[in-house]
């Protein structure tokens, strides 16, 4: 068996849960990195600040930075995520099948955040995601639980 201890799958459920949450404050560091800029029009005071240290920063690198980093860690946990339905299909079917509709919905909505361009559209989906991620840690743990009986 892949995960000889049930404690093990919600151990990795929880992280993916853990990092999907951290993507997902990336993306709120990302939009108001990028609506900051468009409130300072004129000499932005962090172009200035950052200036003085070596290297001239925008907000709007800064947003594009947040994002980018969003955009790698949604990207690995999408990969984890299919390799983890992979292995619940072969080793724990019957919890698969209880699962399956939960996993198909984040694994949807990540990957159309992956696609997305728009941050505020992004959010949104990721929101999406990591409510179905909540959802789908409380559904194995339940599952896992009443097994034990």
């Amino acid at each position: 068996m892949i995960y000889k201890r049930t404690g093990k799958l919600l151990k990795k459920v929880d992280k993916l849960a853990r990092r999907l949450y951290i993507a997902r404050g990336k993306l709120y560091a990302a939009r108001n990195a990028y609506h900051q800029a468009r409130a300072t029009r004129g000499v932005d005071p962090l172009i200035v600040a950052t200036a003085l240290r070596g290297i001239p920063l925008t907000r709007r690198m800064l947003g594009d930075m947040y994002q980018s980093s969003a955009d790698g860690d949604l990207a690995k946990i999408l990969k984890e995520l299919e390799s983890l339905k992979e292995k619940l299909k072969a080793s724990y079917f019957y919890l698969y099948v209880a699962v399956e509709s939960i996993l198909q919905r984040i694994l949807r909505d990540l990957s159309e955040s992956t696609k997305q361009v728009d941050v505020e559209a992004k959010i949104e989906i990721v929101d999406r995601a990591y409510s179905s991620m909540v959802e789908l840690r409380s559904r194995i743990d339940y599952m896992l639980r009443s097994e034990q009986r």
